[in-house]
C-alpha cells in the first residue's frame, strides 16, 4: 500500500521583468495566475530554495511541524510525471581502482571484516554504481551528483535510465 506525504516546499521563480508584469496584471484572476505559474514550472524557472516542512499531522515523525532542507535545485520535479525517470549513476570502469567485494557466505560468528574472512574478499572490476535516484529529471540527477562529488568531471559518470 502506498502512502501519501504532504509537504510545503519553498520555491523561488526566476523570471524576466516582462513575465513579472504579466503575473502582476493577472491579479484577481486565479485561473490565469495558475496558468502562468504552471508555465514557469514547466519552463524550469522555479528553484527549490525556501523553507520546507511537513505540517503537523502529515508526516510519520511524531507531532508538530517537521522542517527539512532541500539544497537549491531547479524544481524540475514539478514536471509532469511522464517527464521524470528513475536513474542509476555509475563511475566508468577506467576511473576506478582497488575495488573489492565480499563474496563469501556470512560467518556465524564475527563479521565479514574479520581477518578470518580475508580470502572471501575479491577484487572486482567494471563500472561502479555510486547513486540511484527515483522520479527525477536527468538535469537534477546531474546537479545532485555534482554536489555529492564536487570537482568530479561529468564525463567520468554514466547516467543510465532504469525501466
Amino acid at each position: 500500500m502506498k502512502k501519501a506525504l504532504w509537504a510545503r516546499i519553498g520555491v523561488s521563480f526566476n523570471v524576466s521583468d516582462e513575465e513579472y508584469e504579466t503575473l502582476a496584471q493577472a491579479e484577481g484572476n486565479n485561473k490565469k495566475i495558475e496558468k502562468i505559474l504552471e508555465t514557469f514550472l514547466s519552463e524550469g524557472k522555479a528553484v527549490i530554495d525556501g523553507d520546507c516542512y511537513f505540517p503537523d499531522g502529515f508526516h510519520p515523525f511524531g507531532s508538530g511541524e517537521y522542517e527539512f532542507e532541500l539544497f537549491p535545485l531547479k524544481a524540475s520535479s514539478f514536471k509532469k510525471p511522464g517527464e521524470l525517470k528513475d536513474w542509476r549513476v555509475y563511475i566508468k570502469s577506467c576511473f576506478t581502482r582497488d575495488a573489492q567485494a565480499y563474496l563469501g557466505s556470512f560467518p556465524e560468528k564475527g563479521d565479514i571484516f574479520d581477518e578470518t574472512e580475508e580470502e572471501n574478499w575479491k577484487d572486482v572490476c567494471g563500472s561502479v554504481v555510486v547513486a540511484e535516484f527515483n522520479h527525477i529529471s536527468l538535469e537534477d540527477v546531474k546537479r545532485r551528483i555534482k554536489k555529492m562529488y564536487p570537482g568530479a568531471e561529468e564525463e567520468i559518470f554514466i547516467f543510465e535510465e532504469r525501466s
